[in-house]
């Protein structure tokens, strides 16, 4: 888990950074129109999608509030269907990801259970990523055995598209 969050954290400082040296003034909160996601009752948008460090990575910049989602490959994905697995516990293998939703004002993190499918479509190289109603939780400290607590929290659904 330490390893994700790590990828997370830098891929989005890495995006951030990169994205964000434009002159552009465009202010309003609509976010990218191929890319949103739905969790704990809530839907965000995001400002940009980006595959980076085996990870599909939607963030929004406009608002920096939100917070910014991940799934997580082995490897650069092709067309076809992924198995989630808990990234906390285990590591991705391959045909498995792993989602996890995260932001920097103290929000819950968000992290999907074992089972559920992302189904995955690549056109003209870009990469595409649906979900739809997976379980997801949010950790806790680590307790004795220095593994996260997990609990359940309702489910995630969503499409992320590269851009």
């Amino acid at each position: 888990m330490k390893t994700f969050n790590k990828i997370l954290i830098c891929s989005t400082i890495i995006s951030v950074a990169f994205f964000s040296c434009s002159k552009k003034s465009d202010t309003s909160p609509s976010g990218s129109s191929s890319s949103s996601w739905t969790i704990a009752n809530t839907t965000y948008n995001s400002s940009t999608t980006v595959f980076t460090n085996n990870e599909l990575l939607g963030i929004d910049q406009k608002i920096s509030s939100d917070p910014d989602i991940g799934i997580q490959f082995n490897s650069r994905p092709v067309a076809g269907n992924y198995t989630l697995v808990n990234q906390y516990n285990a590591t991705v293998g391959n045909n498995q990801c792993s989602i996890l939703s995260s932001n920097t004002t103290g929000s819950p993190t968000y992290v999907s259970t074992n089972g559920g499918t992302v189904a995955v479509t690549v056109s003209n190289g870009k990469i595409s990523a649906s979900f739809k109603n997976i379980a997801v939780g949010t950790l806790s400290t680590t307790n004795n055995n220095g593994t996260f607590n997990f609990t359940s929290t309702g489910t995630c659904s969503g499409t992320l598209t590269e851009q």
